[in-house]
């Protein structure tokens, strides 16, 4: 017995030994790579991605970044609303497509010139200003997300201090018609430590229902519980700032909130601001959570209100909400808004001779909306073009899988237009392509 008290003894200090062994080796194995040739056709460059100046006297040429880094794809990641952010920049994971920039005359004959940027840089779009001569960025770093502004002329490129960009709901760099000053979403200062989930849960997750049918779609990433809602708020909550690009002087606008659009009108003296509000929801993404869109003045003060939005669990499949959407700024000088109404409940399988109306409105806001023209189909869409009051208008058909546009001057509201397209959305054959844009 003592023997054999021994050699199980040893038979058990010998596989000990080599567990041991194997979790050593196993740490130490690092990521496996394939023969150099093969990562030369894997890393070879990329083509450079291209941003022409409204002028078209300039591009930017993009040095885009072929795979993310493990660094970066091990950064922590929140799943809340639909978005997928990063905790430590408060941007989203993953983020940053370029590393580099250069700036190319196409007007003249000159070289080339490559921003001077820190090594190792990951950058976001560039953004150019309507006047041609600055363009601004972002840059992803380990703790935040910073704001660039460059000089177009001369390559000359730096930092905005104490700018923390918040991307999550919205653009975070727009140019105001002014083409020199930024208006830009923010981390709020001070906003104190992210908040940190109870010890003990406060309660049970309750779903309720009032008894009225909806349709339910599958979602990803969306809220499980109060902290994941107090945790988006956190996150997403912004700060609208105004940037003078020449100086880096920065001030407020209005409070902080969570932006889901704010949109300066084309004369600088409105915003079109939407905002997200709770009750949050554990079955819908943000963008079904309820807001309120609303015109507010250069001082942030409300000039009109345009839709005050509910949770939006119930449209239809392939419907669209009640009420105003679609909104947008005409593009020319002044402070005129139009948006989208449904006629048919949203509903596309309700009968109804006209699905939607287009509606406009004009500062200062204090007349009946203007009917522009009812759409016979679900409206599909609208580009302006460079004729003023002049836009390409889109309709789609659901039951048919059919779309078609219309040449239409806004400044004869209730004519139809002249059609110039109609077709099957399948028929790619006969499909009339993308009208080529440029910043006005």
């Amino acid at each position: 017995m003592q023997t054999s008290a021994r050699a199980v003894f040893a038979m058990a200090m010998l596989l000990a030994g080599w567990t041991l062994s194997m979790d050593k080796a196993i740490g130490q194995i690092s990521y496996q790579k394939p023969d150099k040739a093969i990562l030369d056709v894997l890393h070879a460059p990329l083509p450079p991605g291209i941003s022409v100046s409204p002028q078209k006297d300039r591009m930017l040429l993009l040095d885009r970044l072929s795979y993310p880094s493990i660094a970066v794809l091990a950064q922590p990641m929140l799943r809340l609303a639909g978005l997928r952010i990063n905790p430590q920049n408060n941007g989203f994971h993953a983020e940053g497509s370029y590393t580099g920039i250069i700036v190319r005359d196409l007007a003249a004959a000159s070289p080339e010139r490559r921003i001077p940027l820190p090594e190792g840089s990951l950058l976001g779009d560039p953004v150019w200003s309507q006047t041609g001569k600055h363009f601004a960025f972002p840059r992803y770093m380990p703790d935040s997300v910073e704001l660039w502004v460059a000089d177009a002329a001369t390559g000359h490129a730096r930092q905005i201090a104490g700018i923390k960009l918040n991307g999550l709901l919205s653009e975070p760099i727009q140019w105001m018609p002014d083409g020199s000053t930024l208006l830009v979403l923010s981390v709020p200062a001070n906003r104190g430590l992210a908040p940190q989930a109870p010890a003990v849960p406060i309660g049970p997750t309750v779903q309720e229902s009032d008894g009225s049918a909806a349709p339910v779609r599958t979602y990803q990433d969306l809220l499980q519980n109060s902290h994941d809602e107090d945790l988006f708020e956190y996150y997403a909550t912004a700060q609208p700032m105004l940037v003078d690009a020449a100086t880096g002087t920065a001030r407020p606008w209005g409070a902080p909130g969570l932006y889901e659009e704010i949109t300066p009108s084309p004369d600088g003296a409105h915003f079109l601001v939407t905002r997200i509000h709770r009750p949050f929801s554990f079955l819908l993404p943000y963008y079904r959570f309820p807001s309120t869109t609303e015109v507010l003045d250069f001082k942030a003060n409300r000039t009109y209100l345009v839709a005050e939005v509910p949770l939006q669990d119930n449209i239809p499949i392939e419907g669209v909400r009640t009420g105003p959407r679609n909104f947008g700024w005409l593009p020319w000088n002044g402070s005129t808004l139009l948006w989208v109404e449904a006629l048919d409940g949203g509903d596309p399988k309700q009968e109804a001779s006209f699905r939607d109306v287009l509606l406009l409105i004009a500062a200062p806001f204090d007349a009946k909306p203007q009917e522009l023209r009812k759409l016979e189909h679900r409206f599909a869409g609208l580009t302006w073009l460079e004729q003023e009051g002049m836009c390409l208008l889109r309709d789609y058909d659901r039951d048919e899988r059919w779309t078609r546009a219309y040449l239409f001057d806004i400044a004869k509201p209730g004519s139809e237009g002249d059609l110039l397209f109609s077709r099957n959305i399948r028929d790619r054959y006969n499909d009339e392509g993308t009208p080529l844009r440029k910043i006005l």
